[in-house]
């Protein structure tokens, strides 16, 4: 036998521990943006928080690192070091808005970007309106800096 045999049949002899899910959703994810909570609290996927958090992993992730979407993410760090025109700045906003519609919970996203070149500075506000019609929009603030990402989610 061949090891590929060998795995395929260790494989097919292993026993299911956990039953298979009836639906699948969006999953869960641990809040860590910026770091965990004390008591590792999960976040629910469908919340403002969950969405904002889902939507500025995008922004923070730079395109082509994520090996299973190589369209995913526009690091809006890369601007930090670079002068932009207000032409330019509003097509970042641009990127930045199609960048968060990409997310399965997003409907919409309005985003206006403010770079601070001398505190190499990203103030990021947007408002998102959920897919869920059951959530309210709500505003998104971020602030990215190349060594911290803050993010509020005001209701």
């Amino acid at each position: 036998m061949t090891i590929l045999e060998d795995i395929q049949a260790e494989v097919s002899a292993l026993l299911r521990e956990v039953e298979t899910p009836a639906a699948v959703g969006y999953g869960v994810d641990l809040s860590c943006v910026a770091d965990l909570h004390d008591d590792l609290r999960e976040v629910d996927p469908n919340s403002p928080e969950g969405i904002g958090e889902a939507v500025l992993r995008r922004w923070t992730c730079p395109r082509g690192q994520n090996a299973d979407d190589p369209d995913y993410g526009r690091d809006v760090r890369a601007i930090l070091n670079r002068g932009l025109t207000q032409a330019e700045l509003l097509g970042e906003a641009g990127l930045l808005r199609a960048e968060a519609e990409k997310e399965d919970t997003v409907d919409t996203c309005d985003v206006t970007l403010t770079l601070n070149v001398a505190d190499r500075l990203v103030s990021i506000v947007g408002k998102i309106t959920p897919v869920d019609p059951t959530i309210e929009p709500f505003r998104f603030v971020a602030a990215v800096t190349d060594g911290a990402t803050m993010l509020e989610i005001q209701r």
